[in-house]
């Protein structure tokens, strides 16, 4: 089933068509390397270069330990919007955020950039504090 592009260039290229002609729309979670190698017949090391690729044109965001993403339809996501999906996709109305500290582990973000995301968030009334916590509303 799978195309067996020998070279990361021709993968990017193949899975890059894929995110702007809409087959993946923003917010996709892409298959893991060991998917996508088997898929497309390359190794692991292939697949990662190929995600590097997409990853340095903003097609894609990585998240350590999440997997790999298909960035937002305009193409200007950045980790603040990556995270602030990340959070809103993984946490249900009621429910406690993570502290600031494993947000970052988590994410791979700064300190400084989760607590913009946190606080725009608060402000915009998607989340609400209850003492040292916050949560999604």
């Amino acid at each position: 089933m799978g195309v067996t592009d020998t070279t990361h260039t021709n993968l990017a290229m193949r899975l890059r068509w894929e995110i702007t002609d809409g087959s993946m729309p923003p917010g996709t979670k892409l298959p893991s390397t060991r998917e996508l190698a088997a898929q497309h017949g390359v190794h692991r090391k292939t697949i990662m270069k190929a995600l590097k690729v997409l990853a340095s044109e903003e097609l894609i965001v990585t998240l350590p330990g999440r997997g790999s993403y298909v960035a937002g339809g305009n193409r200007t996501d950045k980790p603040k919007d990556v995270l602030e999906w990340h959070l809103l996709s993984t946490t249900s109305p009621g429910q406690p955020l993570p502290a600031t500290d494993e947000i970052c582990r988590q994410n791979g973000v700064s300190g400084s950039t989760a607590r913009r995301v946190l606080t725009d968030l608060l402000h915009r009334g998607v989340l609400y504090r209850n003492g040292k916590l916050l949560y999604r509303r």
